[in-house]
């Protein structure tokens, strides 16, 4: 994996743990491009017309999508975490509503966590 994204990975993995309050999952998601992170979003009971109907929630992705200068998503990358008990990362990959908007604002990659192992947060990416 890319050091960079590792080092973000872990950022964001941190910013995802300190979430306090009644969410059921903890994830925090970073748009990054060229070493600067243009936004962070967090997963929130709130609601948003960008997400679907269905979601009971405003998703990470689209927090720091919502959050980001306008025009700034073209070829970035977003980084996704989710905390677990202990600060272990978990399974972040973005759900199928997340992933076309993040399509349509350009984004290039989405890097997420899937678990944890000895060495810290275990990642996949997902090509958009």
């Amino acid at each position: 994996m890319i050091p960079r994204i590792q080092k973000f990975a872990r950022v964001a993995l941190q910013l995802a743990d300190a979430v306090d309050g009644d969410i059921t999952h903890q994830l925090c998601a970073l748009v990054v491009n060229k070493n600067r992170v243009l936004s962070i979003g967090y997963n929130s009971n709130k609601t948003h017309p960008i997400s679907d109907t269905n979601m009971q929630q405003l998703h990470a992705e689209m927090h720091a999508v919502l959050r980001c200068p306008e025009g700034d998503l073209r070829g970035a990358d977003v980084i996704v975490a989710r905390a677990r008990a202990g600060g272990k990362a978990g399974l972040a990959k973005p759900c199928e509503t997340c992933e076309g908007i993040l399509r349509r604002c350009g984004v290039r990659r989405v890097f997420y966590t899937t678990n944890w192992d000895d060495d810290g947060p275990e990642i996949e990416e997902m090509r958009l």
